[in-house]
């Protein structure tokens, strides 16, 4: 998205598209927004995202639509409102694809994943090692895709059968679709029909 940084990165385009009135923001809205990395505080420039709620006065929680992060509290100071041409289109659209684990579901009866669960997700996921994600199928509630995921460091049985074998997880059983037989199609919600007028006006 070097484009996108490079329209906000000049300062009388982002200041005419920047959002005067906090009401003009609504849930579901995509706007673009500098992206902090609150670990350490970096400024990772702009990037698209979609509003999910307002937070505090002056600020909102906004899903960062191309790498899946959600962030609770980003400052108005820190959002302008979306050009057109950045928009989530079947030509450019989303690209952080939700995913859920093949095979596997919560422990718990109530259908959440514990605390210990996604502590030991996120362990295998962000080490060093890196993964490797096989594509399962595209299948299932909320329209996710089903993925194995395999942790470089570790023995190969895949993420979700250790969660498994650790109690954290039972296994069920799934089908898998090879890419090779089947063509998978996927709906991307994040794809823009209608847009604001601002975000239509030419620069």
């Amino acid at each position: 998205m070097s484009d996108l940084a490079d329209f906000y990165g000049r300062p009388d385009l982002r200041e005419k598209m920047a959002v005067t009135e906090p009401l003009a923001l609504v849930a579901g809205q995509l706007v673009a927004a500098v992206y902090i990395n609150w670990d350490g505080g970096e400024n990772c420039g702009w990037h698209r995202a979609r509003v999910v709620a307002a937070a505090d006065p002056g600020a909102f929680a906004l899903h960062y639509i191309d790498y899946g992060t959600v962030v609770d509290e980003v400052d108005l100071r820190h959002i302008r409102h979306l050009h057109r041409r950045f928009a989530a289109t079947p030509s450019m659209p989303a690209l952080a694809i939700p995913c859920r684990l093949h095979g596997i579901r919560p422990r718990l009866g109530s259908g959440d994943w514990s605390e210990a669960a996604f502590g030991r997700f996120r362990n295998h996921v962000l080490g060093d090692g890196g993964v490797f994600v096989e594509v399962k199928d595209a299948t299932g509630d909320g329209n996710a895709v089903g993925v194995r995921i395999i942790d470089g460091r570790k023995k190969p049985e895949g993420v979700g059968k250790r969660a498994a074998i650790c109690g954290l997880a039972n296994l069920i059983r799934a089908r898998s679709h090879s890419l090779m037989d089947r063509k998978l199609t996927f709906r991307f919600p994040d794809i823009a029909e209608d847009l604001p007028d601002v975000q239509t006006d030419p620069v």
